[in-house]
């Protein structure tokens, strides 16, 4: 228990990800806000992202009968995973961490297999 606890310390204590959570939730309340104000409404209080993230880190993953977990488990995170590499290639400062000659195929390659892991996910899923 202990190391989960250190784990999620050391986690949210890093500098980058607790902003870029805290502006995340700032703009999703503005942009409900805006929206909710161009229809007329009155729109959702300050804490309301906040809420919807808790409630959805509390949902539990739901498999219908004859689904294969390890498939349907595996799948997302091939397809993060193929993002995340893809993102290696973004030049930053003008300096591309690893590049060479077909790296626009395997960018491209790698951006179409998340269309490719949430086709199977829900092929694999018997729903």
């Amino acid at each position: 228990m202990m190391d989960l606890v250190s784990a999620l310390f050391s986690i949210f204590m890093f500098p980058g990800f607790l902003f870029l959570f805290i502006c995340a939730l700032a703009v999703h309340w503005v942009d409900r806000w805006v929206i909710a104000r161009m229809q007329g409404r009155v729109g959702p209080p300050w804490f309301q992202p906040l809420a919807d993230f808790i409630k959805l880190m509390a949902k539990e993953d739901v498999l219908p009968v004859g689904a294969n977990e390890r498939a349907c488990a595996l799948l997302p995170m091939v397809s993060l995973a193929a993002v995340l590499t893809a993102a290696l290639y973004v030049p930053i400062g003008g300096h591309v961490a690893t590049a060479f000659e077909g790296d626009l195929i395997v960018v491209l390659f790698l951006l179409s297999l998340p269309a490719l892991a949430y086709f199977l996910a829900g092929w694999l899923s018997a729903s």
